[in-house]
């Protein structure tokens, strides 16, 4: 069994309410699973239109400094950073404001433990 894993986990008011694993084909990097993981946790936020208020706010933690910075680099045009920056430009759009945050890895912090595992 080869290839690489992704995981994401997302929490709503310090619970966690959606956890989503997935499976890369062989030649995939782990930088891209790693981007995959921050798709597919923008992606999910579609399902949260409900929440009230004129701005909702997202944090997105990784512990891949390598896709924060493609990701704030405007000559990077990796095709999971250009989704990334689609999904955040169409979230802001829907009043969503995104933050970036870096967290150790393998350091105790349960949603990175989650979603690793």
């Amino acid at each position: 069994m080869g290839g690489v894993g992704s995981g994401t986990a997302i929490f709503k008011n310090n619970q966690m309410s959606h956890q989503m694993l997935y499976k890369l084909a062989d030649e995939c990097s782990n930088n891209q699973s790693e981007q995959l993981a921050i798709v597919k946790a923008l992606e999910k936020l579609k399902d949260f239109s409900h929440l009230q208020g004129p701005l909702r706010t997202a944090a997105v933690h990784t512990d891949s400094k390598i896709t924060l910075d493609a990701n704030a680099n405007p000559r990077n045009h990796q095709h999971l950073i250009e989704i990334i920056r689609d999904e955040v430009r169409r979230l802001k759009k829907d009043n969503w404001s995104i933050h970036f945050a870096w967290v150790k890895a393998h350091n105790n912090n349960v949603g990175n433990e989650i979603a690793i595992n």
